[in-house]
């Protein structure tokens, strides 16, 4: 009788011992689990509102540069000037073989041919 009633009791320390751990192992997991994926989260909103910044300001810069070189037309050349469509084709076509428009233009094709590829635009 009495060794039942050890045997038990041993059964039920040896059952405490592994159950508490357990739990508490479960729920530092938990807790270990929440704390990995909200850091993950907010490091990559981050980081994409760091490109999206960036990308936007590329954009910026672009359009200010085209704007510049309209405006600079726009004040070299007489208004009868460039309603004549070979006069403006000339002027087009200059303006198109400086190098820094064709780099700028190149590289936003290519960065906006990424975003595509990798789904963050439709």
């Amino acid at each position: 009788m009495e060794k039942d009633r050890y045997a038990t009791m041993r059964r039920l320390i040896l059952a405490s011992m592994i159950v508490v751990p357990l739990i508490l192992f479960i729920v530092i997991m938990e807790i270990g689990y929440y704390y990995f994926t909200m850091s993950i989260e907010t490091s990559t909103i981050s980081s994409m509102k760091r490109i999206v910044e960036d990308h936007r300001h590329m954009i910026d810069s672009f359009l200010s540069e085209r704007e510049a070189d309209l405006e600079f037309i726009i004040r070299s050349y007489r208004y009868e000037e460039l309603t004549d469509t070979e006069n403006l084709a000339r002027v087009f076509e200059r303006l198109q073989k400086n190098p820094m428009h064709l780099l700028t233009w190149v590289f936003l094709m290519k960065e906006a041919y990424m975003w595509h590829i990798r789904g963050l635009l439709d």
